[in-house]
């Protein structure tokens, strides 16, 4: 609306997607091995059970209260594909995964925080890293399937938010990276990201579309006017 904002704040980690140096474990290696292991000792059913048990009390409205407390007005909600869609099957919106997502909304809009919705590990991994959900995959860059699965995805979500003031951008891949050694996803990235940028804007013309950077910036996209693309900013993650 012409008003200057600006957001600070910090990431609700390990909520909708666990990274096990965040729970203490590092001798289990990510999400995928966290839940085999949960499924192999009580079944697929219960191992379920016991993770919306987890969602629940990892992150309450407390939790909410003190960020607000500290002065911040945004968080940063990553999630991996799986709340949301699952393999066995693909492009089948799951509702209670919808639903976590919009209490997580409603918790930080009765404290007048905004929201980043953060795609933390996208269908097929987008790096061979643990953040993704599961190690050495990074198979969403020669996967089709996989990318038209984010695309879809993120269509389904920008028709869900797009009228909800509360949501601040849509950060739509978490550091793809891919194999941290070379460029080569580059393209495939430049391309995916203009395909979710037409999905997203098909639903929703008006929030905020975050295009990652990798180790090598953001100049790989080309000019972003040139791209006709709107309301568009820039990620980096340095480390």
């Amino acid at each position: 609306d012409g008003i200057p904002v600006c957001l600070r704040g910090c990431n609700l980690g390990n909520w909708f997607l666990l990274e096990m140096w965040m729970l203490d474990m590092p001798e289990i290696r990510d999400q995928h091995s966290f839940m085999n292991i949960l499924t192999s000792r009580f079944g697929k059913k219960e191992a379920d059970r016991l993770l919306e048990i987890y969602r629940a009390n990892w992150i309450t409205g407390r939790d909410f209260d003190l960020i607000a407390s500290c002065g911040f007005n945004v968080v940063r909600l990553p999630f991996h594909y799986s709340l949301l869609e699952e393999d066995q099957h693909p492009m089948i919106l799951k509702k209670e995964g919808l639903d976590w997502l919009d209490r997580a909304v409603d918790m930080a809009a009765q404290r007048n925080l905004y929201v980043i919705l953060d795609l933390h590990g996208a269908q097929g991994g987008q790096s061979t890293d643990h953040t993704t959900g599961q190690v050495d995959v990074n198979r969403l860059w020669t996967d089709p399937q996989n990318q038209e699965r984010c695309i879809w995805l993120w269509r389904q979500l920008a028709a869900h938010f797009r009228n909800n003031p509360t949501i601040a951008a849509y950060d739509v891949i978490n550091e793809p990276f891919g194999d941290t050694r070379t460029d080569r996803h580059e393209p495939a990235l430049a391309n995916l990201f203009n395909d979710l940028y037409k999905a997203i804007r098909a639903e929703d013309p008006r929030h905020i579309i975050l295009a990652p950077g990798t180790h090598n910036g953001v100049e790989f996209y080309g000019d972003p006017v040139t791209n006709g693309w709107q309301q568009v900013g820039f990620t980096e993650h340095f480390y």
